[in-house]
């Protein structure tokens, strides 16, 4: 995921929450909704 130019990985979302993602249509929404503070993140660069 990519935030002002910053890149973070989300650890240990299910294969289906990804495909999920992947997916939808709107896909900030589906982030808010289903990944964004569900998950640990690290700082990719």
């Amino acid at each position: 995921m990519c935030h002002q130019g910053r890149h973070y990985q989300f650890l240990d979302v299910p294969p289906e929450s990804f495909a999920g993602f992947k997916s939808a249509f709107a896909k900030g929404r589906y982030f808010n909704d289903h990944i964004r503070n569900r998950f640990a993140f690290r700082l990719v660069t």
